[in-house]
């Protein structure tokens, strides 16, 4: 399993979006993807993984 990009695959709630905005090269973004840098990224990642991790342990083990 290549978890690489596997933050990339999990949307940020629109709601949440507004305090992922940050400034480069004088042009306003936003993220709406989980990103590497914030502080909840480990923890949502592994509750997101943690029902496919179990699931691939049943058929494989």
């Amino acid at each position: 399993m290549d978890l690489k990009d596997a933050y990339f695959s999990i949307p940020i709630h629109r709601e949440h979006q507004k305090f992922l905005n940050f400034t480069w090269r004088n042009t306003n973004n936003q993220f709406t993807w989980l990103q590497f840098g914030l502080a909840s990224a480990p923890w949502v990642f592994t509750k997101t993984l943690r029902p496919a991790a179990a699931r691939g342990r049943e058929l494989w083990m």
